[in-house]
This record gives structure tokens, sequence and C-alpha cells, in this order.
């Protein structure tokens, strides 16, 4: 077996007793906190829809990113504040996409917090 089919199938290495390789990216830590200083900016306001219409109005500071094609709608945050501290990621494949990771949002944070209806 070629050293590219090995590194293809991690569980053959796994089989011969072997760890897969562990990529990393060349991100210092300093980098890091760029970034997050950058997502968390408020004077990068966060578009209304997705996760954040869902969270509307409760005490949270979110870091996000989210995108849509055609009916394709994802969104991936990181959600503290109010005694929480989680991360959210969805991906639809459907025209109403968008209303349902708002609805997601909605639940999944309610169940963090322990609101039961």
């Amino acid at each position: 077996m070629t050293i590219c089919a090995q590194f293809s199938r991690p569980s053959g290495l796994l089989r011969r007793g072997l760890r897969p390789p562990i990529l990393q990216l060349p991100i210092r830590n300093a980098t890091r906190g760029i970034l997050r200083e950058i997502f968390e900016s408020p004077e990068i306001p966060h578009d209304d829809i997705k996760f954040v219409k869902g969270l509307a109005g409760r005490d949270v500071q979110i870091i996000r990113k989210w995108g849509s094609w055609e009916d394709w709608f994802h969104d991936a945050m990181v959600v503290t504040g109010g005694g929480r501290h989680y991360m959210l990621v969805a991906l639809t494949n459907h025209p109403k996409g968008d209303e349902y990771l708002v609805e997601l949002a909605k639940t999944v944070d309610d169940l963090m917090i322990g609101v039961t209806e």
C-alpha cells in the first residue's frame, strides 16, 4: 500500500497500531486572539438572520459564521453569557432552511438555560 493510500485510510493505520497523522494549521496564539477580537467586535454587527434572529433579545455574546447557496443554509456560532457557553452548528437543505435555523437556535438555547414547556 502506498503512503498516500495509508494516509487516506486512517482505519488502516489504526488496524496496524499506528496513529493517523494530526494536521495542524500554522496559526499562532496571537493570530487566534486577533481573529477572535474581529469576530467579537460590536463594530461589525451580525446579520439578523438564522441563529442570531433566534437569539434576539437574549443576554448572550455570539461569535458566528453563516452562509447560503440555493436551498442550502448553514450557521455556526459560539454562545456565551448567562451561565452558558456552547457551540451550535447546523446545515439544512430546504427552502425554509433559514426559518428552521431560527427555531433551532431558540430551542437549543432554551434547553441550555433549563426552560421547559
